[in-house]
Formats: structure tokens, sequence, C-alpha cells
């Protein structure tokens, strides 16, 4: 019922993360405590894109979080590629500015960073 009153736009995809976060999310798994989120970032491995790799404990919505997260810092992703090891989310995105440009500032980097870690622990975007 929710997802069609998303599909058919008559509820928001985050009005919606935010209903199910209240019952779901909110209860973190027995070893959510023991996954800590990790967020790393490389300009080596592609010559075009920032690759960034997050690992955290996974949970319903989690990716919405993230893509959250990017896109309200106006980082376009063009590739993701979406894993889960048990209950751990193993999750690489390429990259790049707005412009076109891979992300190299390293403060930049941080503000990414922070942004995301803080968002997969509060569960929000």
């Amino acid at each position: 019922q929710d997802l069609r009153g998303v599909i058919l736009g008559q509820l928001s995809a985050r009005e919606l993360i935010k209903t199910l976060r209240r019952d779901l999310l909110a209860k973190p798994g027995p070893r959510a405590h023991e996954i800590q989120t990790r967020v790393e970032f490389d300009n080596v491995v592609s010559d075009r894109y920032t690759v960034i790799d997050i690992r955290a404990h996974d949970r319903l919505g989690l990716l919405y979080v993230i893509a959250s997260v990017l896109s309200g810092l106006d980082i376009d992703v063009t590739l993701a590629k979406i894993a889960t090891e048990v209950d751990q989310a193993v999750d690489v995105f390429y990259v790049t500015e707005k412009d076109g440009r891979k992300v190299t500032e390293p403060q930049r980097m941080d503000a990414i960073r922070q942004a995301l870690v803080h968002a997969i622990a509060e569960g929000i975007a």
C-alpha cells in the first residue's frame, strides 16, 4: 500500500522511509554496533571517476540514505555496485562533481565522508 502511494505520487519516498525508520530502522540488529561505518575515496582506480567505497551495517533504507546524501551534495553517481556480506553493506559508487571532475579536494572528501557517516548513523537523509 505504501509503495503504491509512492508510485502514484501520493507519498514521497522520503516520507515512506521516515515512517519505516520509526518502526524498523530504529531497532539495530544484534551486531549493528560491531560494524563501524567506513567511507573511503579512491582516485587511482579510475581515470574518469572518484570511487567511493562505503561499508556499513546493512538495513532497510540504507541505499536510499546514501543516494540522498550524495545527491544533496551535488555528487553525480555514474555507476553503483551494491552488495551485502552477511549483515554488512559493501557499496561502491563511481562519482564525479556536477561539472564532471573527480572529487579531489581533501576538504570536500571530508565533508562528504562526514555527511555520509552522520546520515548512516542516524538513518536520515
